[in-house]
């Protein structure tokens, strides 16, 4: 049964998803008006919803007041999710092995939404990186984000906007930064010396799934003092082969070898569309 056509949408539940996903770290407590508004239906419609999910479960009051914000039980949920996920327990042997080795918070990210989501860490004995686990990020600004979308992106791609199956806008790309993820897309991996988070620097690798498309991001994450080396051919080398080892994992059996110029090729490859345009 074909479960893609809008006739097999339920509306209903698709407002219901829309309140929930309203919240967010920046506004973890919202009230009807606000639920409306974001929602984009009518104060009385939107607490029609929050009083169903207020019995269900899933919201909860601010202090008994006219406020809400999510419950425990869509923590509950999603740590079901996380456990029975087969592919984060190829993951996890990975993680740990990479924080023992270069004593640095290994982390594995993927897109949720056009976001990046880190769903799995492992932190050496000397101290964590301040990433959260579950929060999402800006991807562009990040190594691991990028990675991510430069699976959705050619480099001489005429559109200029990457869509996602959610309820947000489509994320506008720049010619430059389009450029930029086709030559991440070539090489299979990124870097960042402080773009995503001042003194913070990463390193990520793509894994594949077995079709040879991205489904996730292996990173290295640390302060940039100590991450200097973090594009070097040992670092670098390490990531992309415990990549593929995950990748291989997942069926995907197309391997990758290390290539040292990213952003090179990103440069040679903004001037070829400057050119042609």
């Amino acid at each position: 049964m074909k479960l893609d056509t809008s006739s097999n949408r339920n509306g209903s539940l698709e407002k219901a998803n829309r309140i929930m996903l309203a919240f967010s770290d920046d506004e973890p407590e919202l009230g009807l008006m606000e639920l409306s508004r974001r929602v984009g239906i009518s104060k009385s419609t939107a607490s029609r919803f929050v009083y169903t999910l207020l019995q269900i479960g899933l919201l909860e009051r601010v202090d008994g007041g006219r406020r809400f914000r999510l419950s425990l039980k869509v923590f509950e949920l999603g740590m079901v999710a996380l456990r029975r996920c087969a592919s984060l327990s190829d993951v996890r042997p990975a993680l740990l092995r990479l924080t023992q080795e270069l004593e640095e918070t290994a982390m594995y990210g993927v897109l949720i939404d056009g976001q990046l989501v880190f769903v799995e860490r492992a932190d050496p004995i000397g101290g964590a990186a301040d990433i959260e686990i579950g929060r999402r990020y800006p991807a562009m600004s990040s190594a691991a984000g990028r990675v991510l979308l430069a699976d959705r992106v050619a480099v001489r791609s005429p559109v200029e906007s990457i869509s996602f199956l959610s309820m947000g806008p489509p994320l506008e790309i720049s010619p430059r930064q389009r450029a930029e993820l086709g030559a991440i897309g070539e090489v299979g991996w990124a870097l960042d010396r402080g773009e995503w988070q001042p003194g913070v620097a990463s390193v990520a690798a793509a894994v594949l799934d077995r079709t040879g498309h991205t489904v996730g991001a292996l990173t290295l994450v640390g302060a940039a003092a100590r991450m200097a080396r973090a594009g070097s051919p040992a670092v670098l080398g390490m990531l992309i082969r415990t990549a593929n080892e995950i990748s291989r994992r997942f069926g995907c059996h197309r391997v990758r070898l290390p290539s040292l110029a990213p952003l090179f090729l990103a440069e040679q490859a903004l001037q070829i569309e400057l050119q042609s345009a």
